[in-house]
This record gives structure tokens, C-alpha cells and sequence, in this order.
């Protein structure tokens, strides 16, 4: 017999508590599971956590609340309360006189983990709201740009839509953007005529890149877009949301114009690398113009003065708290959560947010007729409008509430690490402040810069290589995969030509295009161009059919927003080619033994299956190589994604194994210069 005394002496501090483990014992063979008697004092609470396994909690003296994700419950002596792996809880006494004690005991259990971290497609079945940054129309994308959200947001929605989920991407242009007057004054025209031509431009490169949004709005259009943004500030003007500041700001004697934004160069001061006025895209903080270290003005290159104006600031620093909590629900990557974290840790800023300019939405104040709203606090209220206009474009009867304040929707945002702050910080803040219901953004998915030839992209060295002029000359899809290969997802990386060219030639061309026509040309010979009807099976072909659906299992979870990885689908199919040729090859010395033939019709039926699941799969990266696959292999169907791989069915007519899906690209590339 084993008998413990608890003696309160022993007792560690963990989660806040003190806690005395008692499983596993000297001598005692250890039980599957663990164990701990727990000890709140008055007034305490153990701090919030969650973990893996499960877990049981038993009240056995005083009482207290319990807090497991939103949900709040008061608990008492006899209670049990069961506590699903990775929800987030905490257990607080409520009395002022009396310990809180209870027994834990927690297990671990595969099918729960499992459970847990499924986030399959149901997590989209109401409605998902997609978003990417509007573009400055100040020129076309490269392919710095297009590799991030633009790109991203499209494959996430084209994966949506062959589940027959409802998904809307939208984006639009950012028109009032400082960067638009600085280009016009560089090319002698109005701020309106290049938001219009760019604008226009930039659409003609989303749609030669495949890139195809369900709204892609245009703020300078829309008399409807620009009351909504006025009537956004009002409220929160009215509400006293705003608070009215007089401070020293930049002023141009040379331009006669007060700067900010693109208008400023210096450095950060923050970090102090160089940076533009209002945000400083390396370390991702914000900065009042006047802050910044070396300030020049970016048209003439003279340093500015300083004059006093009166402008209206946002206090983000009031929101510190709510902020706090809407970062334990949202999903984030490290790099932007370290981001958020440093900001809330040194102190929330007041931002500006109007400025004395000529161009922009004006703010519609008397007081204040001489400026605009910043844009950056346009895009608050600018995902609402514009989610009210894609809506009511293709279901009338709904608006941007049904999705921002609808708990049971999704809304998904991709952008740039660079953009963090505004994002995830600024503007959640802004519509917290607007209305207390909103259901913000459940996901954000970032990106880092992607290099050229090891170097930054840079528009005014022409370090550059432009959308439509590579689109233009290469195949789309061929553009895209490379594009989702080097996704800058983590970190930076680099795009190269010669990269390009070995991985079109040595990936697309000798693996996965040899092996499809090798496959079509068995099916010709063998079969007369008819898929076979499945025979025999072996151990072989269910080790075959396990590996086909451990990949769709996979390439699934890249796809989801909380893991959403294209350069991870790109090394799983890259695989996947690889294993399915393999099986290929081992499996064609059946089909000279009379006796294995029904083996045989098995190892050609799932490879064709095979080659099949590649289709779907690669679908939301390179649809029309997804589309022109589905057809060489007789498929009349739409394609439409598959959890469990079916396998191919038999009698249907394949295409000639003579079809190309994919060109070489060598000479094409030389007519891409890089300075």
C-alpha cells in the first residue's frame, strides 16, 4: 500500500497557484495520466493557459469562476468541469476568506489532438471574407507585390470555392494614398489621372496573373464609398473618439506644402533605418513625421521647418486592453505577435489621422476644411464599404453586418509584415472604437519581402521585374507555382532568373511533365487510350493509396488560413510527382505477365487516380494546368475537392500523351532585364 500526506510545504507556484503533483510516485509504475492538488487563495486566479491533452477538473472545498474561452461559469464543491485539449482557461477564487481547492488530472489522448487541431473546411461553412491591401496606384506590380497577399489571398479562395463554400476576395485601390500626388508631380499630372491610369493598370496585371477577385473596388469611383467613410468619422468625431492636438509638423518652404507620408524620407526612429513618413516598413512601427532622424523632403531634398497646426489623433492606447484580448483569439504568425507584443508593452501611441493636404477623402469638419483623413484610417471603415458594395453585387439582400458582425463568418486578412501594425493594431482598434459587436478578423496571414537577386526591390533604381511584363511573356501558371515555391512566408527570400529557369526546367518539365505523358502514353498503348476499371489489390497499392491520402491530408492543411503555406503545397506535390513515378515505374514489369494483368490494371488505375488528386490539389496554384490535366484524363465533371481520394473511373477516354503542359521559359526570360 502507497498512502501520501500532502504537506503544503512542498507545494511549487505553477499557473500562478500552488499545486502539488501527486502521479507518478517512487516505486509506483506510472499512470496514463497526471495529476495535481490545486490550491487557490482568496481573491487569486490561476493564470490563463491552454495545452494538449485534457483534462478534468474536480471542485473539492470553496468556489469560484471559471473562465474556458468566452464562456464564464461560477463553480462550486462537487463540481466537475471538462476541459477540451488546447482550450484556453483559467480558474479564479471570488472569495475573500476561504481557500479554492481542486484536483486536475489531465491525459493525453490522440483522437482528442486530433480533434482539436482539425481545422478543416467547416470552420468556412457560413461565409468568409477575404481581404488584401488596396495597391497604390502609382505604377504597375512587381513581383515583390504580387507574391504576397495578392497571390496568397487568391490561392485561399480558389481552394474555398472547389469546397462550394461561399468566400468573397476583395481589394481595390488605394487612391488617396500620399504616394499618388508625389507621382503625379514627377510625371506633371493630376493625382486623379494617375490614380485613374494606374488603377486601370493594375487591374489588367491581377487579371494576367489569374488573380481573380470577387470586388475589387475604387475609392475614387464611388460617391457611396466616400459617405461611408465620412459617416464612419463622424460617429466616432460625435462619440469623442477623437481627441484634438496641437503640434509641430512639417513644412516644405521650397514646396510650399506641409509633408508626410510619402512626401517624408529620414530615418527610423525606431530602428533607425531609412523610412518614409507615418510607418517604418523594416521594423513595422509607426512614427509622427517629426520624430524621424535626417528628415528630408522627398521632392527637393531640403530639410523642412517646423510649424504648429491643430490636427485630430486617435488614441490607440485606450484600446490596450480589448487589444490584449483579441490577440489570445486571433491567429497571427511570430514575427507580427512580437510585433504586437513590443507595441502594447512600451505604450500605444495617439495617431494622426488627418493631414493638411489637397488630396485625399477631406475631413467634413468646418474647423478642419483644410485637410484630409490618412488613408490608413480610411481603411477601417474602407473593408466595410467595400464589403457592403461586393455583397449587395452578387446577394442583395445582405451587407457588410452580415459578415462584420456575424460570429459565424470568417474574416481572413492577407498582408505584409510591413503593414502590421496598421492591421493588426490600428485598424481592429478603429472598429472596436466604431462598435463594440464587431466581429473582427479571425485570421491574419503574413508575408515577408521577397529579394531580387538578393537585393530589395526598388521601383526608382528599376531594380524591378514588372507583372504584365513577365505574364506577358511566360505561361501564368508557370509564374505562379515558382512564385508559391519561394513564397516569402517566414522570412525573406529571394527571387533569381537562373532559379527560375532550373526549377521550371528540372521540376515542372522533367519530373511532373514526363511523368503525366509517361503515364498517358501506357494508358494509349495498353489500354487504347481507355482507363482501366480497378482489379486486384496488394499490399502494394494500399500502401500506394495511403501514401495519395496522407498527401491530400496534408496539402489540405497547408491550404487552411491558421497554416496557410503555398510553398509547403509546392514541396508536397513535388513529392507527391515524385513517389507517384516511382510507383509508375516499379509497377510496368506487370504488365508483360499474363497471370498479373488484373494487378496491374490496379497499379494504372491508381496511378491515373493519382494523377488526378494532382489536378485538384495544384487546382488553387495553377488552374489552367489544373484544367488541361483534368481534361487529358476524360474527367467531365467539375473538379471539386476531395478529402478522401476517389479513385478514377474506369471507360473514360483519355487525350493524346502528346500535350504539352508546360514551355520552356529560357528564352523568354532574357528579354526580362534586371538593372
Amino acid at each position: 500500500m502507497n498512502i501520501q500526506k500532502l504537506n503544503e510545504n512542498e507545494f511549487s507556484h505553477e499557473y500562478g497557484i500552488l499545486c502539488k503533483r501527486i502521479a507518478a510516485w517512487e516505486n509506483v509504475p506510472d499512470p496514463p495520466f497526471g495529476s495535481s492538488y490545486c490550491v487557490i487563495k482568496p481573491g487569486h486566479s490561476s493564470e490563463p493557459h491552454n495545452h494538449h491533452e485534457g483534462e478534468l477538473f474536480y471542485i473539492l472545498d470553496g468556489c469560484g469562476v471559471i473562465e474556458v474561452d468566452d464562456e464564464i461559469a461560477e463553480v462550486e464543491s462537487g463540481d466537475v468541469i471538462y476541459l477540451n485539449a488546447f482550450s484556453t482557461h483559467s480558474l479564479r477564487n471570488n472569495t475573500n476568506h476561504k481557500d479554492l481547492t481542486f484536483l486536475a488530472v489531465w491525459w493525453e489522448d490522440s483522437k482528442l489532438l486530433e480533434e482539436a487541431l482539425d481545422t478543416g473546411s467547416h470552420n468556412y461553412a457560413h461565409k468568409t471574407l477575404i481581404t488584401a491591401p488596396p495597391p497604390t496606384p502609382n505604377g504597375d506590380l512587381h513581383l515583390g507585390h504580387l507574391s504576397g497577399p495578392y497571390l496568397g489571398a487568391d490561392i485561399f479562395n480558389r481552394f474555398l470555392k472547389l469546397q462550394d463554400l461561399k468566400s468573397h476576395y476583395i481589394s481595390g485601390t488605394d487612391d488617396f494614398q500620399s504616394y499618388v500626388p508625389l507621382k503625379a508631380d514627377q510625371l506633371k499630372r493630376s493625382p486623379k489621372e494617375v490614380a485613374d491610369s494606374f488603377g486601370k493598370v493594375i487591374e489588367d496585371t491581377f487579371s494576367l496573373a489569374s488573380i481573380k477577385m470577387d470586388h475589387l473596388y475604387r475609392p475614387n469611383h464611388s460617391v457611396e464609398y466616400l459617405d461611408f467613410i465620412q459617416q464612419f468619422f463622424m460617429k466616432l468625431y460625435n462619440q469623442g473618439k477623437l481627441i484634438e492636438k496641437e503640434v509641430p509638423s512639417l513644412f516644405c518652404e521650397y514646396c510650399n506644402c506641409y509633408l508626410y507620408g510619402a512626401h517624408v524620407k529620414g530615418n527610423c526612429p525606431h530602428c533607425l533605418e531609412s523610412s518614409d513618413g507615418n510607418g517604418c516598413e523594416k521594423c513595422g512601427q509607426p512614427n509622427d513625421c517629426t520624430d524621424m532622424l535626417d528628415v528630408k523632403c522627398k521632392q527637393c531634398d531640403h530639410i523642412p521647418s517646423i510649424k504648429m497646426t491643430k490636427h485630430l489623433y486617435f488614441p490607440l492606447q485606450n484600446y490596450n486592453n480589448q487589444l490584449r484580448e483579441y490577440y489570445k483569439k486571433v491567429t497571427m504568425g511570430s514575427h507580427l505577435r512580437s510585433l504586437c507584443e513590443k507595441l502594447l508593452s512600451d505604450g500605444l501611441p495617439d495617431i494622426r489621422i488627418t493631414h493638411i493636404s489637397d488630396w485625399g477623402i477631406p475631413v467634413p469638419l468646418d474647423t478642419y476644411n483644410d485637410q484630409i483623413l490618412y488613408v490608413w484610417f480610411e481603411m477601417a471603415p474602407g473593408y466595410l464599404a467595400a464589403t457592403d458594395q461586393c455583397l449587395k453585387q452578387y446577394e442583395t439582400n445582405d451587407s457588410w453586418k452580415t459578415i462584420w458582425k456575424n460570429d459565424q463568418s470568417k474574416n481572413i486578412q492577407f498582408f505584409g509584415f510591413d503593414n502590421g501594425f496598421y492591421y493588426a493594431v490600428l485598424i481592429p482598434a478603429l472598429h472596436m472604437a466604431f462598435d463594440s459587436d464587431m466581429h473582427l478578423p479571425d485570421v491574419f496571414v503574413t508575408n515577408e519581402f521577397l529579394q531580387l537577386d538578393n537585393l530589395k526591390f526598388s521601383t526608382s533604381r528599376g531594380h524591378a521585374i514588372w507583372g504584365q511584363d513577365i505574364f506577358r511573356k511566360i505561361p501564368t501558371d508557370q509564374v505562379r507555382f515558382f512564385l508559391s515555391y519561394i513564397r516569402p512566408e517566414n522570412r525573406q527570400t529571394n527571387f533569381s532568373l537562373l532559379e527560375f529557369e532550373h526549377t521550371n526546367e528540372q521540376v515542372l518539365m522533367n519530373e511532373w511533365q514526363n511523368w503525366l505523358q509517361h503515364l498517358l502514353d501506357k494508358v494509349n498503348h495498353r489500354y487504347d487510350g481507355v482507363t482501366p476499371h480497378v482489379g486486384n489489390w496488394s499490399d502494394r497499392h494500399l500502401s500506394f493509396y495511403e501514401m495519395i491520402k496522407t498527401t491530400v491530408t496534408e496539402v489540405t492543411k497547408a491550404y487552411e488560413a491558421d497554416s496557410f503555406s503555398p510553398q509547403q503545397v509546392t514541396r508536397l506535390l513535388n513529392e507527391f510527382v515524385r513517389k507517384s513515378s516511382a510507383f509508375g515505374e516499379s509497377e510496368q514489369y506487370l504488365g508483360d505477365i499474363t497471370s498479373l494483368i488484373d494487378d496491374y490494371q490496379t497499379s494504372i488505375s491508381l496511378e491515373l487516380t493519382s494523377a488526378k488528386q494532382l489536378a485538384i490539389l495544384v487546382a488553387p496554384i495553377m488552374p489552367q494546368f489544373s484544367q488541361l490535366l483534368w481534361k487529358c484524363l476524360g474527367i467531365n465533371e467539375p473538379i471539386k475537392w476531395e478529402y478522401n481520394p476517389i479513385i478514377i473511373e474506369g471507360n473514360l477516354r483519355i487525350s493524346s500523351s502528346q500535350d504539352t503542359f508546360f514551355l520552356p521559359i529560357k528564352e523568354c526570360l532574357r528579354e526580362l532585364e534586371v538593372k
